[in-house]
């Protein structure tokens, strides 16, 4: 199952392989001690489990190893998409792009020149090393030697003494052992670097999301690992509205369509009823972490009284969402700069859908509009949209870049005629600014949009001229020191100093322009055509005139 907020590290870990060799087991029951280390990796997509479970008391074997290798270096996405290549004869097809890297890259060798005998058993040293690697040490450079790599891991701190002697002391090294030990690794330093291999994947790579990994309980300031609610892939438990809520999320961001949680325990109340609440604020929290307006379109429970058997039908596919990511990582590394104020970033992201998608207006007039216009896949993978596909689009956008947004929902008036509507509210310096991209995709004649900031940063008072929306469900919006026409000093006051400001604009020739006039009185402009063509310098052009804003646009200008 591929993840919903992770980049790079999601699939299927190749664990489930049916023909993997199972070593016999040692005499007696095998105690786990690492079920929510699992539970952990299992949320940032590193470890999925079989059939079976998670099989903990197993003996992983080098296959194995080398997937977990390939995954905590951030680099699946990037093996599976090449054709490396390695000499090895008796790897199966589904192991040769991590082997294949792996090899290429000189981080792991065969038993023999053809040989790599994938489902031997991995050895305690060897997946040590393994992780030494993650974390930038290496053999070459004679940091550690494969054979003495735990004693490494101790002086290096990924091991304190009580986990270095448990693991040097083992009979039997285990898929138990081995998650332990990659959850040490991530939260462990990379080499002569201030930041853990997480927050490397996370924040540098950015091959796992934010999102996905403050809900392994790795991330983000916790210190402990969470409930362990996860009983096995796709199988929950929970016992109160708060587990319930944290169980949904993890599901929803793994894009599990089908999952059972068990409530034979819920001391909460109503277990169904919770369900619905609960699912309601993972919406929102989604949402905000991610961006996505709406993650799931539909969704059926079935409550035997002892579990709920969830079916998820969700917006995106997991292909339409792995292009809408990394659609949004190369857009944001596009547009944004090192240096660039908040206000910038805001700017640069609103202007780049503007310029780069359009309103979905043929759909719009037919009532033929496609699901697909209403999300953020449609405005920036296909270049077609509606106002929520906007919105998402530009709260997804946000998200990336580090801004501060909320997607609002309400009502505008078109042509005399209200609809419901979506937009943004952004955050600069701590206050809140009302943004509407898709009103600013200005349809000319012949449909067509054009770039305009009429409603860029607006307060409530000037949004609600033509929008309406609950305001008691979203901040107040007072303030006016980054609306687009007050920051740039394209505001005036009245018509006489209009007058002086289109002479200086058309004496600088300017290629479009574009003023606000806060004492606005339609009437005044009638003679706009005299003002632009008695200097003499102007062929012809076109313009908009916002009424309500007073906003005049003068745009396609020919000089003479």
């Amino acid at each position: 199952m591929k993840r919903l907020f992770i980049m790079v590290f999601i699939g299927i870990l190749f664990f489930n392989c049916l023909h993997l060799f199972h070593p016999e087991e040692t005499q007696g029951a095998i105690y786990i001690e690492h079920q929510a280390e699992a539970n952990a990796l299992y949320r940032l997509g590193v470890f999925s489990g079989t059939q079976k479970g998670f099989e903990l008391e197993r003996i992983p074997t080098r296959a194995e190893g080398a997937v977990m290798l390939v995954r905590l270096l951030g680099q699946e996405d990037y093996a599976m998409q090449s054709e490396l290549t390695h000499p090895f004869q008796d790897v199966p097809n589904w192991a040769d792009p991590y082997i294949g890297y792996l090899y290429q890259e000189g981080l792991t060798s065969g038993t023999s020149s053809t040989t790599f005998s994938p489902y031997a058993s991995l050895s305690v040293e060897q997946y040590m090393s393994f992780v030494l690697r993650t974390l930038a040490y290496s053999e070459s450079s004679g940091d550690f030697n494969w054979t003495e790599s735990l004693k490494m891991g101790w002086q290096e701190g990924i091991l304190d003494a009580t986990a270095y002697n448990q693991l040097n002391n083992l009979s039997q090294f285990r898929r138990d052992h081995m998650v332990w030990i990659s959850c040490l690794a991530l939260q462990s330093k990379v080499k002569n670097q201030d930041y853990t291999l997480l927050e490397k994947l996370v924040e540098i790579d950015q091959v796992i999301s934010s999102a996905a990994a403050q809900t392994s309980g790795l991330y983000g300031g916790q210190t402990s690992l969470p409930p362990q609610l996860i009983r096995s892939p796709g199988v929950y438990s929970a016992k109160n509205i708060s587990e319930l809520q944290w169980v949904l999320e993890t599901a929803l961001l793994n894009m599990e369509p089908e999952f059972r949680i068990y409530v034979n325990n819920y001391t909460g109340g109503d277990a169904l009823a919770d369900f619905k609440t609960a699912l309601s604020a993972v919406q929102q929290s989604i949402s905000t972490k991610t961006g996505i307006a709406q993650v799931y379109k539909k969704w059926y429970c079935l409550y035997s009284g002892n579990e709920l058997e969830v079916t998820i039908e969700y917006v995106y596919s997991d292909n339409q969402y792995l292009t809408l990511m990394k659609k949004i990582k190369e857009i944001v590394n596009e547009v944004i700069y090192n240096g660039m104020s908040d206000y910038e970033k805001e700017k640069a992201l609103h202007d780049y859908i503007v310029n780069n998608a359009e309103y979905d207006y043929d759909n719009f007039l037919r009532g033929s509009i496609p699901a697909s216009s209403y999300t953020a896949y449609g405005v920036l993978v296909l270049g077609r949209g509606v106002c929520q596909g906007y919105a998402e689009a530009m709260h997804m956008l946000c998200c990336d870049a580090g801004l501060k947004s909320m997607m609002v929902k309400g009502s505008s008036i078109f042509e005399g005629k209200w609809y419901n509507h979506a937009w943004n509210i952004v955050r600069l310096e701590g206050q809140y600014y009302q943004l509407d991209v898709c009103w600013d995709d200005v349809i000319v004649p012949g449909g067509h949009g054009t770039l305009s900031y009429t409603y860029f940063n607006l307060n409530d008072q000037d949004m609600s001229k033509d929008h309406t929306w609950d305001k008691q469900q979203y901040p107040s919006c007072t303030a006016t020191k980054f609306n687009y026409f007050v920051y740039n000093q394209q505001q005036v006051q009245d018509y006489q100093a209009f007058k002086t400001y289109l002479d200086n604009a058309l004496n600088l020739r300017a290629a479009e322009i574009n003023v606000r006039v806060v004492n606005f009185n339609r009437s005044d402009y009638g003679d706009l055509n005299s003002l632009m063509f008695s200097s003499g310098k102007v062929h012809r052009y076109n313009y908009s005139i916002d009424e309500d804003l007073g906003i005049l646009s003068i745009f396609q200008i020919v000089y003479k």
